[in-house]
């Protein structure tokens, strides 16, 4: 059931059940249990990918004996799929051939096989792909690079790749990567840059660079036909670090950029020769930007995680939270999930999946004329379902 059928039902419910003095309920779904591979170790989600009829989901996990650090040797890649009913996991770890510590990987699916990338704390960059169940290399391993950043384009496999200030776009070519036009300088960078496409098919980047005044900028940068493109910048400018990566979703070919201060998140869009704020500035972190039948969305971390959408002229909340925290969102035939971390009750965090559902609740039985109806908490909170939502 997709967004506007959703729409459709909700409206349908209230007033039907309006009418009947019954309530309508939006209630996320938590799809199949964690997907952390060993429960009492941490996971930390790295990236999503949806193929037609199935969503990828990438994750590291490693002991809980220290805090997280890249450096250790004891994490490991995991790659987990979506059938419609279960969650399967696709292949050993990753990197079972790597003897470094790991940064954060990324991962595209291109016909139906995942692929995925990362750098270790060698800074020796890697590609693998799924084939016949097992993970096999996608040319040699790469030197001095940060960031390897998988994409698809055109169904081949491109490898986004910053060595030092040199940022370059690249394709495998007789197992090794070449860089094809010329790279692209930036300043220091500080995250992991995110990618996306237009409709156009032109490729966009953000991410955070440190400049000599030694601020924190968020960019914005274009490759059309081969040639970096430039977005009037910096988008967002701080003394601070962001407290998480910039997001960046394009719209009828106009660029939106979500960011945060480490206290409030902003979302602006590229005009004519500018940026310009979209909206009120919202307290939390971590924003993660979507589009969903002609309306713009996003989703970020404050106490627990917060949905709102754009009407043009300020945020307004969905109506819906989750318990949990670092969410990222993938839209699949007509249904919206949410990849997201939870922490269990030692404090060890889980990764899980959930997607919205719109559903009338039962009418209650009749009470005595002024006795208050009170819905117990076990059909607030029952099963699978979190923080369902009354709407009327």
């Amino acid at each position: 059931m997709n967004f506007k059928n959703i729409i459709l039902l909700m409206v349908c419910c209230l007033a039907l059940l309006g009418s009947l003095g019954g309530t309508c309920w939006a209630k996320w779904v938590q799809d199949g249990e964690s997907l952390n591979v060993e429960p009492q170790k941490r996971t930390m989600l790295a990236g999503i990918a949806l193929a037609p009829n199935a969503l990828y989901v990438a994750f590291v996990e490693g002991n809980t004996h220290s805090a997280w650090d890249e450096n250790r040797l004891d994490l490991k890649i995991y790659v987990k799929h979506w059938d419609g009913e279960k969650w399967l996991q696709d292949g050993e770890n990753v990197n079972e051939t790597s003897k470094s510590g790991i940064y954060l990987p990324s991962i595209t699916v291109i016909q139906n096989k995942p692929y995925v990338a990362w750098h270790g704390s060698d800074y020796v960059g890697h590609v693998r792909h799924l084939e016949n169940g097992k993970w096999a290399d996608d040319g040699k391993p790469i030197q001095r690079v940060e960031f390897p950043r998988i994409i698809n384009l055109n169904n081949t496999p491109y490898l986004i790749l910053n060595r030092g200030s040199l940022m370059s776009t690249n394709r495998l070519l007789n197992h090794e990567w070449v860089a094809e036009g010329n790279p692209l300088l930036t300043q220091q960078i500080f995250c992991y840059p995110t990618w996306t496409f237009s409709f156009k098919g032109d490729l966009y980047g953000t991410w955070v660079e440190r400049s000599l005044q030694k601020k924190y900028q968020v960019y914005v940068k274009h490759i059309q036909k081969g040639v970096w493109g430039y977005n009037a910048g910096p988008v967002f400018e701080s003394a601070v670090l962001p407290a998480a990566n910039p997001n960046l979703i394009v719209v009828n070919e106009t660029p939106y950029v979500a960011a945060d201060d480490g206290k409030e998140i902003y979302v602006k869009h590229f005009e004519t020769d500018k940026w310009v704020q979209d909206g009120q500035a919202m307290d939390g972190g971590g924003p993660v930007l979507f589009y969903v039948d002609g309306m713009l969305h996003v989703t970020w971390t404050a106490d627990k995680i917060y949905f709102a959408h754009f009407t043009g002229k300020e945020w307004r909340s969905d109506g819906l939270t989750l318990e949990g925290y670092y969410p990222a969102v993938g839209y699949m035939n007509g249904i919206l999930y949410v990849i997201y971390q939870r922490d269990d009750k030692a404090g060890v965090p889980h990764i899980y999946v959930s997607h919205w559902e719109m559903v009338p609740m039962p009418l209650p039985t009749p009470e005595p004329a002024g006795t208050p109806v009170i819905i117990p908490d076990d059909q607030r909170n029952s099963g699978s379902i979190t923080n369902p939502v009354r709407l009327v």
